[in-house]
């Protein structure tokens, strides 16, 4: 073996080497954008005005949806859109349902029957709609869980899945 083979050898190593780094640094940075937009989803349903001003009626069981009162109306089309940015973002695995379940579960239970047939039949809320109805079923599933099953189930969440 002649110095040139010896340095195409090493120039082939130190290249899968900057590969493979370069790779896992991505995949980090892929997590950590994952977790932001995450951050900025959940941040943006919390800050809508219908559960900022209903939060204490939902958390209490008193809040009764009044379906004739145009302006609720409106702040309540607000959050289904801000479900439906979430539950997209689950679609293309930027966000991982277990994630999801944990930071929306008990909204979607809160939120889900409060859905009118009209918004369930509508084709263009289906996403948001189908999204609330499987928070809310997995959050009720999460709900059964024991404490040891809780934990476990929290150390699977992961923003690269």
């Amino acid at each position: 073996m002649d110095l040139k083979d010896v340095v195409m050898t090493l120039s082939v190593f130190v290249a899968v080497a900057v590969y493979a780094t370069n790779s896992i640094r991505y995949r980090r940075q892929l997590t950590v954008d994952n977790a932001l937009r995450f951050i900025d989803s959940h941040q943006k349903l919390v800050d809508t005005k219908f559960l900022s001003e209903n939060r204490d009626k939902l958390e209490s069981g008193t809040f009764h949806r009044n379906k004739s009162d145009e302006a609720e109306n409106k702040k309540f089309i607000e959050l289904l859109r801000a479900f439906e940015q979430i539950a997209l973002l689950q679609k293309a695995k930027a966000i991982p349902e277990s994630a999801n379940t944990y930071m929306f579960g008990w909204i979607a239970q809160q939120i889900e029957p409060l859905l009118t047939e009209e918004e369930k039949d509508d084709c263009y809320w289906v996403v948001a709609v189908e999204f609330i109805k499987n928070m809310k079923s997995l959050a009720d599933d999460l709900d059964k869980k024991t404490d040891g099953e809780r934990v476990q189930y929290f150390q699977d969440i992961n923003f690269y899945k």
